[in-house]
């Protein structure tokens, strides 16, 4: 059996909830396991992470125990399900991957722009 990516992501934030929520219709078969920060701020956190550097962008720890962030992260784990493999793929390529970190940077930082007004604002 394969083991787990822990997917820790900001669960007052509707654009991370959405991404949770796509995440796991894509993973049919346990391969990722949702971790939300108001659950890692607590003993529960299967693995502790700095949660202020969660609350900027996501974080996965792979089931070998290495910690990636924001775009690769999300590279990773679109890499795991065929539908989205390519996504990954390419997004790991040298230019691309520079690419892909710099509008994860973008979306994260105006992410709390896109919250406003809601009755669940993102993170601080």
């Amino acid at each position: 059996m394969r083991g787990v990516y822990l997917v820790y992501f900001d669960d007052a934030c509707p654009l991370c909830r959405r991404f949770a929520q796509r995440l796991e219709r894509l993973d049919r078969c346990g391969t990722t396991r949702l971790v939300p920060l108001s659950a890692a701020a607590s003993a529960a956190a299967p693995v502790p992470l700095d949660m202020e550097a969660c609350q900027q962008e996501i974080h996965v720890v792979t089931p070998a125990g290495r910690v990636l962030r924001g775009w690769d992260a999300v590279a990773a784990l679109a890499q795991l399900f065929p539908a989205t493999y390519w996504i990954g793929a390419l997004g790991t390529l040298p230019g691309l991957q520079q690419a892909g970190r710099w509008a994860y940077r973008q979306i994260a930082r105006r992410r709390r722009r896109s919250c406003r007004g809601h009755p669940n604002p993102c993170a601080p």
